[in-house]
């Protein structure tokens, strides 16, 4: 079974998206904060992260760093609610309030998805990450 971790300080969402992929046969693993979460990163390895910038504790942009230090295949999806421009839905064309750094931090994500976000799409990206989508 795939493990997804995933981080957000909202433990509402938290709970709607573990419930969302566990119907999935997902084991996923929450962390509500920054040093939960690095512990939980250099514990274990998962398949996917699943990310919200904005969380107490410690900066997003550097758990991302270590994660994908820890684990180059790791898919990255990281959900915010800060203001970005995508090109081609994927990556950010252009990101108003991000240092460069930062910025070259989040060319490290697989997918970016502002909130609120449709879960139906939410997790055909978790699928497709994940190894689990079936194409018709």
């Amino acid at each position: 079974m795939k493990k997804i971790l995933l981080i957000d300080d909202d433990r509402e969402l938290c709970e709607e998206i573990r419930d969302l992929l566990r119907a999935e046969k997902c084991h996923v693993v929450a962390a509500y904060d920054g040093s939960t979460a690095h512990q939980l990163i250099q514990k274990d390895d998962y398949s996917l992260l699943v990310l919200d910038l904005k969380i107490p504790g410690m900066n997003g942009f550097e758990l991302l760093k270590i994660a994908k230090e820890k684990n180059r295949n790791l898919k990255v999806i990281i959900l915010t609610g800060s203001p970005l421009f995508f090109q081609a839905n994927k990556m950010p064309e252009k990101v108003r309030t991000h240092s460069p750094e930062e910025k070259r931090r989040l060319e490290l994500a697989d997918k970016i998805i502002n909130k609120p976000f449709d879960a139906e799409n939410f997790l055909n990206d978790v699928k497709s990450f994940i190894g689990r989508y079936k194409k018709a």
